[in-house]
């Protein structure tokens, strides 16, 4: 919902969606964290910074991907029925 706060058109859009003011969060009023845990075992906690598209979140595109690819590699690849459905 921090996208949605930028806009002019959001009370539109809320109005469309059933959501209320308090659903739509304002970037400027919290920070998002990502964190990783190093080869040591330790844990490093990194702020992710606010950009034009809001946050980007690497660990979360990573894993993403991964389970796309497995999907895609146990549905689409191994299923003849899947790979025609997508002709």
């Amino acid at each position: 919902m921090l996208r949605l706060s930028g806009r002019e058109d959001k009370e539109d859009i809320c109005r469309r969606f059933g959501l209320v003011p308090e659903d739509v969060s304002d970037e400027k009023k919290g920070k998002v964290y990502q964190m990783k845990v190093k080869a040591s075992g330790m844990t490093q906690v990194e702020e992710l910074p606010c950009g034009e598209n809001v946050y980007a979140i690497p660990t979360f595109n990573d894993a993403l991907g991964a389970i796309m690819e497995e999907a895609y590699t146990i549905w689409v690849k191994k299923c003849p029925f899947c790979i025609s459905r997508l002709k």
